[in-house]
């Protein structure tokens, strides 16, 4: 179910009406995961197929096209998906096997494939290793290895990456650097200028990138960190 703005379908009711009230995406069961950060929504089948609606002005939805849909389209030549993120113009996807795959907007290098041209369809981050866990900023995309490191790419303009510099951008996957020797568990992004976050398999939370509204956690505002920083106050018990 969705609800709320629908200006580029992305209610997936096959209109463009604003709803005030939650109604039912178009022809769409067996749903175990969706994600959304900005026009476009993304949503997981139990068969491990990817179906995805909304703006498509950069691929995102990865059906071949740049056309908008108000229904949910297969995203191509993708199968056996077990987690899947969304960008602002990209989505991303991890495999059973590991393997991260990403498609849509990459003017900032956020696919990870070692270019800067935007794809319709997925292609392949040049990541080595099995990852379990990915999340999509405006501009940057994060994955999680097996063995709980943490790799970064694409837009770097606030320190989102975590390499301890605040580069242009990355179009190929970088570690982040500075997180204690403890794996990380999960990660997640925000949608603005852009920052991450790690949780660790031990409870606690680290953030880097952008700090203008105090996003980092640390009890400071401004401007940013390029290298994690403990986000504190909370409790782990």
């Amino acid at each position: 179910f969705t609800v709320g703005y629908n200006d580029r379908g992305q209610l997936g009711d096959g209109t463009t009406t604003d709803r005030r009230i939650p109604q039912p995406v178009a022809g769409l069961t067996r749903v175990t995961a969706i994600a959304s950060k900005a026009r476009h929504v993304l949503a997981l089948r139990d068969d491990g197929t990817v179906w995805a609606w909304g703006s498509n002005s950069d691929g995102q939805l990865g059906d071949g096209t740049l056309s908008n849909r108000l229904v949910p389209t297969l995203v191509a030549g993708l199968t056996g998906v077990l987690a899947i993120a969304a960008g602002a113009n990209h989505s991303l996807a991890i495999r059973n096997d590991g393997t991260v795959w990403a498609w849509g907007s990459n003017a900032n290098g956020a696919l990870g494939n070692g270019s800067t041209t935007s794809s319709s369809t997925p292609v392949r981050a040049a990541l080595t290793g099995r990852f379990t866990a990915v999340a999509g900023g405006r501009l940057h995309s994060v994955a999680v290895r097996a063995d709980g490191a943490v790799f970064t790419w694409g837009q770097n303009d606030a320190g989102q990456l975590g390499t301890g510099s605040a580069s242009a951008f990355s179009s190929t996957p970088v570690q982040v650097v500075g997180l204690p020797a403890v794996p990380v568990y999960q990660v997640a992004t925000g949608a603005g200028i852009g920052h991450t976050l790690a949780l660790l398999t031990d409870g606690r939370v680290f953030a880097w990138g952008s700090n203008a509204r105090g996003q980092l956690g640390n009890g400071t505002t401004g401007p940013f960190s390029a290298t994690p920083v403990p986000v504190t106050g909370l409790n782990l018990h």
